[in-house]
């Protein structure tokens, strides 16, 4: 049995995540923006207004994370919240026009990573890797915990 950690694969993919995460976080730091908000800005640059609710649905994260980012990001001026017209429990969204202003370099950092991670790798070997990343995931999900 090997027991080179290095070797390990869930330790690879921690490794990627880490060196992913500095990437973006270094890219976004000019913006003063940490990489989970921009993932927010993303949702909203395609749907503005969304609920708060669904951001934590659509980034699988609890609410009271989602929450605490958008409260930042509301404290930064680059977002609004709005209660809902028709539920007022619901609440809304919105980018303001110092949010809209980030659009392009948000963006840009977007396709940069994606150009980092991606060049050098022919569009099969692209689509091996995500068919094998989204069958850990899904394993993963399918598992109960208490499994040894």
């Amino acid at each position: 049995m090997n027991h080179h950690l290095d070797e390990h694969i869930g330790i690879l993919i921690r490794d990627v995540d880490l060196a992913i995460s500095g990437y973006v976080k270094r890219q976004l730091a000019p913006l003063g923006l940490a990489p989970e908000q921009s993932l927010i800005l993303l949702l909203l640059y395609r749907e503005d207004g969304l609920p708060q609710h669904e951001i934590a649905l659509r980034l699988r994260k609890d609410k009271t994370n989602v929450n605490r980012m958008i409260d930042n990001l509301e404290g930064k001026g680059v977002v609004i919240r709005r209660s809902d017209r028709a539920d007022r429990r619901v609440q809304r969204v919105w980018l303001t026009e110092q949010g809209r202003a980030l659009e392009e370099q948000v963006l840009a950092m977007t396709e940069r990573t994606t150009r980092l991670l991606t060049e050098g790798f022919a569009p099969e070997e692209l689509e091996a890797g995500r068919r094998f990343l989204e069958r850990v995931r899904h394993h993963l999900q399918q598992t109960p915990s208490s499994d040894s």
